[in-house]
């Protein structure tokens, strides 16, 4: 059985459960069957890729969603709508299939559905703040693609010193609305960086913001941003 045919008949089986099946629920388990390729099966799941659906597309999507959604069936699920949807799934798929999925996802599940919200309000703050709606990769001379591998675009100064980078930064410290964070592809540790007082007050070590910096005299400043990502997420 398909991903897709299992998303399917679990919304069938479970009409007398209106929260299983709910328009936000079958939100839910569209985005997952989506995700994946067709021709994936309910035994073929894999840790990697429910990390990724839940700490990257899931973010790509939700930020990236209009305002102006109104339609319950296309309007995309809240983090939590979203785990429990998924929690709900997993086990019944482990009953029909015989599969241990509900063990296997039970911490990507249980971190993210803390993680994400505060991820997704991360990516509105800076988005608020620095006014770049477009999202990720909006910027002209941003180089990293995700799909690729990615990689990043140094500018140096004469005297040797980069004064400019784009690419996916890990917070590792937060002192006030000053911050350490490690670029992922290159491993380079950059600070500080200005980051604005309301959004500051949202970081947390650990979260992966997509950013655009020049270096200034004191610190380096924030001239692009695209999404925030919760700790979980990898490259």
């Amino acid at each position: 059985m398909t991903l897709a045919e299992a998303t399917s008949l679990f919304i069938e089986t479970q009409t007398n459960d209106p929260t299983s099946s709910s328009p936000r629920t079958r939100s839910a388990l569209r985005l997952l069957a989506e995700f994946f390729p067709k021709n994936t099966t309910t035994t073929e799941l894999m840790l990697p890729g429910i990390r990724e659906f839940l700490t990257r597309w899931y973010v790509d999507e939700a930020a990236s969603q209009p305002d102006d959604k109104t339609s319950p069936d296309e309007r995309l699920p809240t983090p939590d709508e979203l785990i429990d949807a998924l929690v709900r799934f997993f086990s019944w798929v482990d009953v029909t299939c015989g599969t241990t999925y509900s063990t296997r996802f039970s911490d990507i599940l249980a971190r993210t559905k803390t993680s994400l919200p505060i991820a997704l309000r991360l990516t509105c703050e800076l988005t608020e703040t620095i006014r770049q709606p477009e999202g990720a990769f909006s910027f002209p001379e941003f180089l990293t693609s995700f799909e690729e591998g990615g990689r990043s675009q140094y500018d140096v100064d004469v005297g040797g010193e980069t004064s400019a980078m784009d690419g996916y930064f890990r917070i590792v410290n937060v002192d006030g609305s000053c911050v350490e964070a490690v670029e992922l592809l290159s491993e380079d540790t950059v600070g500080p960086i200005h980051f604005p007082t309301a959004v500051a007050k949202t970081l947390q070590v650990g979260y992966v913001i997509n950013l655009e910096i020049v270096r200034g005299q004191k610190s380096w400043k924030i001239v692009g941003s695209g999404f925030a990502y919760p700790p979980e997420f990898e490259i």
